[in-house]
């Protein structure tokens, strides 16, 4: 196992993995390395991005990635049915104190012709740019049932520790879990849970303060 829970990606742990061993980055390997790692960092905009990481962006555009083609078809490109089904989710939406979010049936995907998990790829990080809110929960319905639970906070807000403990793990700020329950039952594990969270957090951040 090679664990770097400082790291913003995998993409960034291999790209230092592949320097130490001396392989050669094709323009094929460089393009999927950039990509995750533009991915998950949307766009080099979360907290864990370090003079380093552009460094790495650098030198994989050096090696014949394109920063151009990964955004215009990954972040600025969906499917019409995604616009559908972001719609439905987003006029669903709830904000319970500091935590908004929304529930994706599976009804809803057949509905709006998006079944593809992919549809509703960047939704949860739409949520989280409330500005009332500072985490961001996604359920979305599979169909084997099960229940993708996709998780984002604002910066100083840890939602990974939540993840782990539902079986699932991630970034302080990108997290998420799988869970073998219904739509219902999820949001009422997972929502206590996060709220617990946050009051823990925002409690030992105002008792740092007044020391």
């Amino acid at each position: 196992n090679l664990v770097d829970s400082a790291a913003s990606s995998t993409c960034e742990m291999l790209f230092t993995l592949a320097q130490q061993l001396g392989w050669p980055l094709s323009p094929p390997a460089a393009q999927c390395l950039l990509t995750g790692i533009v991915t998950d960092t949307n766009c080099f905009r979360t907290s864990n991005v370090t003079p380093a990481l552009l460094g790495m962006a650098q030198a994989l555009m050096q090696a014949g990635a394109s920063l151009t083609i990964i955004t215009e078809s990954v972040l600025n490109r969906r499917p019409a049915a995604s616009f559908r089904l972001w719609g439905q989710a987003l006029s669903a939406a709830r904000l319970q104190g500091r935590i908004i979010w929304t529930s994706i049936p599976y009804a809803a995907r057949l509905a709006c012709a998006a079944t593809d998990p992919a549809n509703d790829s960047g939704l949860v990080s739409h949520l989280i740019s409330a500005a009332e809110a500072d985490i961001a929960a996604l359920f979305s319905e599979q169909e084997d049932g099960k229940i993708d639970v996709s998780l984002r906070s604002m910066p100083g807000v840890d939602v990974s520790q939540v993840a782990l403990s539902l079986g699932g793990g991630g970034h302080a700020q990108a997290a998420g879990c799988t869970l073998r329950l219904n739509l219902s039952e999820a949001q009422a594990r997972v929502l206590p849970a996060l709220q617990a969270a946050l009051e823990r957090q925002l409690g030992a951040a105002s008792d740092e303060a007044q020391w």
